[in-house]
Formats: C-alpha cells, structure tokens, sequence
C-alpha cells in the first residue's frame, strides 16, 4: 500500500505558498492604495 501522505504533504506546502503569496499580494495592494491616497 503506497501512502499519500509525501504527496499530501508537498501539495499542501504548495497550497499554503500560494495562499500567504496571496494574501501577502492584497495586503500590500491595500497598503498602497491607502498610500496613494494620502499624497
């Protein structure tokens, strides 16, 4: 019986990348806007 768990694993670390790259992208989008708004 072959286990998933190495293939689960590598895609959930996969997953967490691309959701923090995310989540880190409209953080720093907002920042900005709220930046651009003050000049």
């Amino acid at each position: 019986m072959y286990s998933l768990s190495p293939v689960i694993s590598f895609h959930f670390e996969s997953f967490k990348k691309k959701f923090f790259r995310a989540v880190f992208q409209s953080l720093a989008n907002f920042h900005i806007s709220r930046y651009k708004s003050y000049i």
